[in-house]
C-alpha cells in the first residue's frame, strides 16, 4: 500500500471483510508505508475516518 486515497480504500474494505469473517485482531503497520511523521499521521486520520464511515 502506498499513498493514495484508493489504497486505504482497499485496506479498509480488507479490515471489513475480515471482520465479517470473525477476525477480532487486525494490525495493520502504517509505519512501513509512510515517510514521514506528518504522512503517518495524515494515513492514520483518512483510516480512521474511512473506518467511521463504513
Amino acid at each position: 500500500m502506498h499513498e493514495g486515497r484508493d489504497s486505504v480504500g482497499q485496506v479498509v474494505g480488507y479490515l471489513q471483510a475480515a471482520h465479517e469473517a470473525g477476525a477480532d485482531k487486525v494490525l495493520v503497520d502504517l509505519h512501513q508505508t509512510a515517510r514521514s511523521t506528518a504522512e503517518l499521521l495524515d494515513l492514520a486520520h483518512r483510516f480512521r475516518e474511512e473506518l467511521r464511515r463504513s
